[in-house]
């Protein structure tokens, strides 16, 4: 049997383990990640899948299948599968054997590669591959061929295209001037919505700040102009109040001068008579 025949097998396998093994084209087909890589580094099966919390920082598990159709393994093919190690955290050689020789098991365990026995409806695991630590940079590059993008706002990871609408999965793209090769940066639709709103949150908060602002130099220089009317009232009122008690002293003054002058009239009269 060609190493073909076993991909959809180990592919399904992988899904059942709850990895991710295909992506979409732009015009919304299934894009199968087998035979894939970067470069010369071909990978025969890729699984991806969310990795669990560690140091703060999401990660990706990776597991990548080197896929032999002899039933005997040799040094070499283990080596092809360990080199998986730049872009997987785990690589498995996969063979239809009957069983793995204690030779094979112990060269894979010094490479730290997994060895997976394909069986025409089974496919067991037989020796766990040891944990590797890729390059996340050099995986997000690799992604980007396989059609996926991860948004570093919410460090998730999306589909490039839609294949339910056929069309580009919403989300926008930012210049990055310092990425040699990619030179945009991916935001979900999701952080640009959140963004947008946050934007316009913050422009509505900055604008009510302002008329704030605007109101309570209204107020002081309303307080300035109130204690200056203030200040000019007990100005002219002093000036009434000295006006006033002014001519109440001249009236009184005059009225006196008036009475006197009219006794004195009055005595004069007396005399003539």
């Amino acid at each position: 049997m060609l190493e073909k025949y076993w991909y959809p097998k180990i592919q399904k396998y992988l899904e059942n383990e709850g990895y991710v093994c295909h992506g979409f084209y732009k015009n919304g087909k299934k894009l199968d990640f087998i035979d894939t890589g970067i470069g010369n580094a071909r990978i025969d099966v890729l699984g991806i899948k969310r990795a669990s919390l560690i140091a703060s920082n999401f990660q990706l598990e990776t597991i990548g299948v080197e896929v032999k159709h002899i039933g005997k393994i040799t040094i070499k093919n283990i080596r092809q599968a360990a080199s998986y190690a730049h872009l997987c955290t785990r690589c498995y050689l996969a063979a239809p054997v009957e069983r793995f020789s204690e030779n094979d098991k112990k060269n894979a365990a010094q490479a730290g590669v997994g060895l997976i026995r394909l069986k025409r409806k089974r496919v067991d695991v037989i020796v766990e591959s040891n944990k590797f630590q890729p390059d996340i940079d050099l995986i997000n590059q690799f992604l980007w061929f396989l059609n996926v993008v991860f948004c570093p706002i919410c460090r998730t990871y999306k589909h490039r295209y839609d294949p339910k609408e056929l069309k580009y999965n919403g989300g926008s793209w930012r210049n990055d001037i310092f990425s040699k090769k990619n030179k945009w940066i991916y935001i979900c639709n999701e952080c640009n919505i959140k963004l947008s709103k946050n934007t316009r949150q913050y422009l509505m908060a900055r604008e009510l700040e302002q008329i704030r602002n605007r109101f309570e130099g209204i107020e002081q220089k309303l307080a300035k102009t109130k204690r200056h009317v203030d200040k000019i009232d007990n100005y002219y009122y002093h000036k009434y109040l000295k006006l006033k008690g002014k001519g109440e002293r001249s009236i009184k003054r005059l009225d006196n001068y008036y009475y006197s002058k009219h006794a004195n009239l009055n005595r004069a009269l007396k005399k003539i008579k």
